[in-house]
């Protein structure tokens, strides 16, 4: 770990400032005050105290032993990065992975909030059949748009307590939004013409309501991604061997970025409106499985190309450190966007376009990387 990335010091200061990270995102506990204004005064005091300390170190005092540095405890030790620029292209590479969680972190909310999927379910019954108009148990819908016992359980509960308590536009919004959790897109009004025609049965109101108004579950559209790799991962790989490494990885990124961001196009109205349309959601899901297959093989390849000659192994196992660091960043994004932007001001456009601004800004910069920052021997091995 010395050797790939740095000594202890340079470890502490960095993990110091992702648990603050972490804490400011979660608040919790003792943390539940620190706020992102609190974590942004500790990460500059922090690496200001950590550079002063330095300072006071003797010169020299960060190598190991290894390469002639002096024995001293950890603590007075000048912080020392073994390989800046590998370090530097984790840093870079963990936007792509922060781009690319948000298929599996914020996709599956976006499309249960503010997507409309039933067109994929009539698809499915055009060719499969329909389904039982008075059992939601029965035909393809019950499969790709399942609602469990447990679901129709809190959905018969919701019904029963709006029409026992009467249903004003207040509760029927409210409720039309709850049954979003249960897969259930209602709009309020087509929601109090079914309570006026089976109000006085709860089990066949509950029944129609499924069964007029479920979705595909989410993780199924989001699967569109893996489906599309394990089909065309071989040809993809087979028609980009004619072309350079690096730029084969941000052709690909770019890509990817378009189709992370092509949900800003979807449109319509969320949360309990009519909803976006899945098949610019599934569209984009497909184009951004084409950028991953060209982007993330080659970029562990990548790694193969500019570490040492007798340390390609070692250094492609440290390449994961780019990937927790997506899954953290990513985490950290996914909920304060989606929080503040899709679900506070109705605009997931603009939060598509961020995550799709990101993937795009990785590639940007990491043509930079490649032309600044790398050994020249290593960036032309990528266009052999």
């Amino acid at each position: 770990m010395v050797e790939v990335l740095g000594n202890v010091r340079f470890f502490i200061t960095v993990f110091a400032i992702l648990f603050a990270l972490m804490f400011a995102n979660l608040r919790v506990g003792i943390f539940q005050h620190f706020t992102w204004n609190h974590c942004i005064i500790f990460v500059v005091v922090w690496l200001i105290a950590n550079f002063v300390w330095d300072r006071l170190m003797p010169a020299g005092s960060g190598l190991p032993e290894s390469k002639g540095g002096p024995k001293r405890h950890f603590l007075a030790r000048r912080m020392y990065c073994s390989n800046w620029r590998f370090a530097l292209f984790l840093l870079i590479m963990s936007g792509f992975w922060t781009s690319f969680n948000q298929i599996f972190y914020t996709m599956p909310e976006y499309i249960r909030d503010f997507t409309d999927t039933r067109p994929m379910i009539e698809l499915f019954e055009g060719v499969f059949g329909e389904s039982d108009p008075d059992d939601p148990n029965m035909g393809i819908a019950s499969h790709i748009a399942t609602v469990n016992e447990v679901e129709m359980a809190s959905i018969h509960g919701k019904l029963s307590e709006l029409v026992a308590n009467g249903a004003t536009q207040e509760s029927l919004r409210e409720i039309s939004r709850e049954l979003l959790n249960s897969k259930v897109r209602i709009s309020p009004g087509n929601l109090s013409g079914l309570i006026n025609e089976y109000g006085q049965d709860i089990d066949t109101l509950t029944a129609k309501v499924v069964i007029s108004s479920r979705q595909v579950n989410p993780e199924f559209v989001v699967n569109i991604d893996a489906g599309a790799i394990v089909l065309f991962q071989v040809l993809i790989s087979f028609l980009m061997a004619r072309f350079h490494r690096f730029t084969t990885m941000i052709v690909g990124m770019f890509i990817a970025a378009a189709g992370i961001g092509l949900s800003f196009l979807a449109g319509g109205e969320g949360m309990i409106g009519a909803g976006g349309s899945i098949w610019i959601v599934a569209l984009g899901l497909f184009t951004f499985a084409i950028g991953e297959m060209m982007a993330s093989p080659t970029s562990q390849e990548y790694v193969g190309r500019i570490a040492p000659a007798d340390k390609k192994a070692l250094y492609m196992g440290y390449y994961f450190v780019a990937i927790a660091l997506g899954n953290l960043f990513g985490g950290i994004l996914s909920g304060e966007l989606y929080g503040s932007l899709a679900r506070d001001m109705g605009r997931p456009d603009l939060m598509w376009l961020a995550f799709g601004g990101i993937m795009a800004a990785t590639a940007i910069v990491f043509i930079l990387y490649n032309i600044f920052v790398l050994p020249k021997h290593a960036a032309d091995s990528l266009t052999d």
